[in-house]
């Protein structure tokens, strides 16, 4: 079980650690998902840019569905 939303923000923040790593070591579950989602609607973080597709990224990766996403070819 992870800790809380705002980890989730410090994942996508940092130049070392990474969504995948966060996902499968079990650090960032789908309730942390929520309670970032949650923290980003009320104003607490300030994680306006691209949250969207982090939130599809990872609630993929956490469901296991993550091959349709991780064979799209980096936009241009």
């Amino acid at each position: 079980m992870g800790a809380n939303g705002a980890d989730l923000l410090g994942v996508l923040e940092s130049d070392t650690d990474t969504i995948t790593d966060a996902v499968t070591s079990g650090r960032i579950d789908l309730d942390d998902l929520d309670r970032f989602v949650e923290s980003v609607d009320r104003g607490d973080l300030e994680a306006d840019r691209g949250v969207d597709s982090v939130v599809w990224i990872v609630g993929s990766l956490l469901r296991g569905d993550a091959a349709g996403w991780e064979e799209m070819e980096p936009a241009s």
